[in-house]
């Protein structure tokens, strides 16, 4: 690339994604004239990085952390290591299959003004071509004052490549790409451009440039030359360029013959900058404004028939889940490295410090692994096996690295006298300390467990449970133990915290008799660490209450009329009599809820909310679609049309009971095929007003499950149809940032109805409204009134034809984590036009279920000098802020080194001003603080100056935390300077 633009003074290149670009900067360490070269190329606008992520990010299924995450490392590579004082201005987004409206306003946040997207629904396409509109302004369904707008251009055809992108006529665009290598196939038609036939293919080649540019106000046309694994030959860039530069000199020599046609070589930025200069001219720029996403993605361009994307925003869970899994720690680990470096460097011990500095080399790897995870072929599921494989170890990797970092960076914060290093801190691995993190994942393709731990019976062991939010939380904390005669003693006071111990199954009836799940529910200060201590006690002087376990089989067929008979009408007939706790349904208990269950299925029935004197019914139900055999794949999502749906589920579940003080749970188990657990809190802390589950499914076993794909449905009485277009309507996350509202179109498949949900759905009326949020994304729908259908696994034999080439058969044992909840809704606001949200309850929740406490056990040794508990903050922040991060930048000029400065983003949130609130203030995750504090404890502060989301742009100064504004639904980002 280098030598060829250096060769070629007038030819351009633009590069999107810095994972790339990065290693081969690493590469030219020793060349160090090549890079000051690229530094020129990019100087003079010849070469242009666009976007600058770190890859560029699926939409849909990516949660808003990881995009911003993925975005801020690649453009904290180019001020660093490349020295690029300004962040890129052009966003390329034309590989994502579908848009959401999240990422532009990530974009705009970044400071990129304009953005091409590409792979849209074939009918955006034509409606916007025919309106001269494929241009416009994204705007955010929100407010979003003092920002200014995004400019969006959607391109006209199908896709990127050079066969789509000069004009409608694919079969001409295939005779202008003119790369030929020895042995290769290609489409390609192109013919040698000579003086003889200049003047005969430029005509053709401007025919279509004018189509396409027809298609725009301006007449100015974009015409992208290159694909997948292109110019990656010295000889396509000689090719193409001679080429097209003899075309084009001939074109803008001879404008009497092509009508003042002139076309050049140019950079992204060049052609926005031009599009601009002629619409001022035209109508003083202005353009149409959009609201909303392009999702779900469909195309006709194989067989000319609509085929939807949306099987992709399910495709192998268990990756998903392992992504937001490593977010969750990463996020934690960032934050604690943060303080913990600065704490020690600010207390005078370099040894300490340098301990840290070198620990920094782990936290870049596991950023790097989860933003390549967010590239548009791997959280998406589409790629083949060993590439999968390739990402979840990295994946596992980074994980196992961030709990390292994050015993790490505990320990150190926790010690006493920083002046002295700790014998025991002094371990050979860098990441090895005395605390270590009560969870352990062995192998990439295996679920996260628990560390089953002992409990010495003179000291006992103590756990620092680390709360990573802005505000007070009431959590749960769970922990196993090996002897079930233990109590949880708060060191701060010498109190016993309340506690209930719980069975640990290791099969489907067996309990373990080695292990056993304490569990408390504490409140923990804002921004803190806060040791609790286990001990062993004699089993006389026990006073805890023992929870109640109950063990059932059941019949999940309905009972027939006559039980015994043979008539082939009467396939399903009653052949047991089951003896069970329960004369008909069941019920788990809270102060605020009564749910209950089918006495058969073992599945959710209704909710009743006590609050309100309020029943909703909410029946839950499992079952499967079966696919059209080479339509559904890691893409696409097409059940068989005749005989689509499936129960899967089979005739005689298992069920588990366990009632206790502080909980309650149900277990029910349909061997070979899923385990679905129910929950529920006995607790007027707001834990206790909805209902968790977790639902454990393994399709690898179960060879009769091919070509199928599960979902979850919940059937309630809510009357969801839109009452002004009859049309059912349910709310779905973007990216985890903001709601939307969605219909369903009956004149549409099922396929052509589904969404991709990041984090959580409702569906409401005007009386009341049921949230279900989730730990992973998935795709979702609403087919029928008051329904909500959630697709969480797929196993498939056969290839869609898009791309990958294969089915997705590499299926693994996976678990979706939700919470269910019922709220009322406020009569008051039913008539005002809202911003979609979810209330402050369900956001407290989904902070519950997505960034829970962090456990750490200690090794035994209870004599160290250390703090029992940590704060940083004097109080919490507003419960609307939610602390995306606090990210330690890389130094001005070494991207592989840590800095004195760390990125801190807070997202306000907001919530729904529709749903009443029905838990009093003291009652909830959250509680408003009196006060905002001004400062961050233990470690000194510079300056706080507030910047563009990936900190490249200063913007203003402030004096202190308490002068952090940020605007409702909105995220604003701050560079946090620390004192040397």
């Amino acid at each position: 690339m280098v030598e060829k633009l250096t060769q070629y003074h007038d030819m351009t290149f633009i590069w999107a994604e810095m994972s790339f670009m990065s290693k081969w900067w690493q590469s030219l360490e020793n060349r160090p004239q090549m890079r000051e070269a690229v530094r020129n190329l990019i100087k003079r606008g010849q070469l242009e990085i666009v976007t600058g992520g770190w890859v560029m990010t699926d939409e849909a299924a990516a949660h808003y952390y990881d995009m911003i995450d993925q975005l801020i490392e690649g453009h904290q590579f180019l001020r660093t290591d490349v020295g690029l004082t300004e962040s890129p201005v052009s966003g390329w987004s034309i590989d994502p299959f579908g848009h959401g409206m999240t990422f532009p306003y990530i974009l705009q946040k970044s400071g990129i003004s304009n953005t091409l997207i590409e792979r849209t629904h074939f009918g955006w396409k034509q409606e916007l071509a025919s309106k001269q509109s494929l241009e416009f302004v994204w705007k955010q369904i929100f407010e979003t004052k003092n920002m200014s707008d995004l400019f969006c251009q959607m391109s006209a055809f199908d896709l990127y490549s050079i066969k789509f992108t000069c004009g409608p006529n694919t079969d001409i665009c295939l005779q202008y790409d003119f790369r030929r290598i020895a042995g290769e196939y290609s489409e390609s038609t192109a013919i040698l451009i000579t003086d003889e036939n200049v003047d005969q293919r430029a005509a053709l080649m401007i025919e279509q440039y004018g189509r396409l540019a027809s298609l725009f106000k301006h007449n100015v046309a974009l015409v992208p030359l290159g694909d997948d694994f292109r110019f990656n030959y010295d000889t396509e860039w000689d090719q193409q360029y001679k080429n097209y530069k003899h075309l084009m000199d001939h074109i803008n020599k001879n404008p009497d013959l092509y009508n003042n046609t002139e076309v050049t070589f140019g950079t992204l930025n060049d052609y926005f900058t031009e599009v601009h200069k002629r619409m001022q001219k035209i109508n003083g720029n202005n353009y149409p404004t959009l609201f909303g996403d392009f999702m779900p993605y469909a195309d006709v361009y194989v067989d000319s028939k609509p085929h939807y994307w949306t099987g992709y925003y399910t495709t192998r869970p268990f990756w998903k889940s392992l992504s937001r899994e490593l977010q969750h720690f990463l996020r934690s680990a960032e934050i604690l490295y943060s303080l913990a470096r600065n704490l020690v460097r600010q207390n005078g011990n370099p040894e300490m410090s340098a301990r840290l500095d070198k620990d920094y080399d782990y936290l870049s790897t596991a950023r790097q692994s989860l933003a390549l995870f967010q590239h548009h072929d791997a959280i998406t599921g589409t790629s083949k096996e060993p590439v999968m494989e390739d990402y979840a170890k990295k994946l596992h990797r980074a994980i196992v690295d961030s709990l390292g970092l994050i015993s790490h960076s505990v320990q150190f914060l926790l010690v006493k006298d920083h002046s002295v290093m700790p014998t025991d801190m002094n371990a050979a691995h860098p990441l090895t300390a005395y605390l270590f993190p009560d969870v352990q994942r062995s192998s990439w393709d295996e679920l996260t467990q628990k560390v089953v731990l002992s409990v010495p019976s003179v000291d006992g062991r103590k756990i620092v449970v680390f709360n990573s939010h802005i505000q007070t939380r009431i959590e749960v904390i769970r922990v196993l133990v090996k002897s079930p005669v233990v109590r949880v003693i708060d060191t701060q006071n010498g109190n016993e915290i309340q506690s209930q111990i719980n069975p640990v199954f290791n099969t489907t009836a067996a309990i373990m008799s080695d292990a056993f799940e304490l569990e408390f529910i504490v409140s923990l200060p804002a921004l803190s660490l806060t040791t609790f201590a286990i001990q062993s006690f004699e089993y006389r002087h026990r006073t805890h209450h023992r929870s109640k376990v109950s063990l059932f089989l059941s019949d999940a067929k309905q009972e027939e009329d006559n039980p015994f008979s043979l008539n082939e009408n009467k396939i399903n007939p009653k052949v047991f009599n089951f003896d069970t706790p329960f004369d008909n349904d069941y019920e788990l208990e809270t102060p605020y809820i009564s749910v209950r269950f089918d006495g058969r299925t073992g599945f959710l029935t209704h909710i009743y909310d006590k609050r309100t004197n309020y029943l909703q019914k909410t029946r839950l139900m499992f079952m499967a679609y079966k696919s059209d055999d080479f339509y559904s794949g890691a893409y696409l999502f097409r059940p068989s049309k005749f005989d689509p749906m499936q129960n899967i589920t089979e005739r005689f579940p298992i069920m588990r009971l366990v009632k206790g003080e502080l909980s309650s749970e149900l277990t029910v188990i349909y061997p070979n095929y899923i385990e679905v657990k129910f929950k529920v809190y006995n607790t007027y802390a707001s834990i206790g007003s909805a209902l968790q589950m977790h639902c454990k499914f393994d399709v690898s076993k179960r060879a009769d499950l091919m070509n199928w794909e599960l979902i979850m449905r919940l059937e309630t009485d809510i009357n969801s149809i839109d009452s002004k277009d009859g049309r059912k309507r349910f709310f779905v996350d973007s990216n985890g940032f903001q709601m939307m509202e969605r219909k369903y179109t009956d004149n549409l498949a099922i396929e052509g109805n589904y969404y991709p949900m990041t984090s959580a759905l409702y569906i409401e009326d005007n009386d009341s409204r049921l949230t279900l949020l989730s730990s992973h994304s998935h795709g979702v729908s609403s087919p029928f009134n008051g329904t909500v259908e959630v697709m969480l696994e797929r196993k498939l034999r056969f290839d869609d034809n898009r791309g990958v080439g294969e089915g997705v058969l590499d299926n693994k044992l996976t678990i979706s984590r939700f919470w269910i909840a019922i709220e009322r809704i406020d009569q008051n606001t039913i008539n005002e036009p809202i911003v979609p949200n979810l209330s402050q309850l369900m956001h407290s929740l989904l902070s519950t279920l997505l960034y829970e406490p962090i456990v750490l056990a200690s090794d035994g040794r209870e004599d160290r000098p250390i703090h029992t508990a940590l704060r940083f903050l004097s109080d919490g922040f507003d419960c609307n802020l939610f602390l995306v991060n606090l990210r330690t930048l890389p130094d001005s000029d070494r991207f592989d080194a840590p800095s004195l400065s760390s990125l801190l983003l807070v997202h306000n949130r907001d919530n729904s001003c529709r749903v009443s609130q029905q838990i009093s203030p003291s009652s909830l995750l959250c509680s408003e603080p009196k006060s905002r504090p001004k400062k961050l404890l233990h470690v000194r502060t510079q300056s706080i100056n507030e910047c563009s989301l990936t900190g490249t742009k200063s913007l203003k100064w402030l004096t202190d935390l308490s002068d952090i504004v940020v605007p409702r639904m909105q995220i604003n980002a701050f560079n946090v300077t620390f004192v040397k």
